[in-house]
């Protein structure tokens, strides 16, 4: 067996120092932060998943906000899988978005 001469990494951040400042850097970077929010913005209402007829995929309908305005989105799931997200922008009030939320759903299980 051939002896590596290459440490161990670890597994947490904070033993690896470039690690820790990599991380450090980016939180601190506000054009970061600004794309994290507006990729991942807060849910203020989220609906049950429903599945498609196969059950391949399933899909829940959510309304998300940022600042005063908010944005209707599906998320969909294939086979309990990493989600995907459709949305559109900001723009309505809440009520809009909520009903929005609900064309997006029947658009998308139309397909069944």
């Amino acid at each position: 067996m051939a002896h590596s001469s290459r440490r161990a990494v670890s597994l947490f951040i904070l033993d690896e120092p470039e690690l820790m400042s990599f991380f450090s850097a980016g939180r601190s970077d506000r054009r970061w932060a600004e794309s994290y929010e507006y990729d991942h913005p807060p849910v203020v209402w989220r609906g049950d998943w429903q599945s498609n007829c196969d059950g391949d995929y399933e899909t829940r309908r959510e309304v998300v906000q940022s600042g005063d305005a908010f944005r209707a989105q599906l998320t969909i799931s294939r086979m309990g899988g990493e989600p995907n997200f459709n949305c559109g922008e900001f723009l309505g009030t809440l009520d809009e978005e909520f009903a929005d939320s609900r064309r997006l759903s029947a658009n998308w299980h139309a397909l069944d």
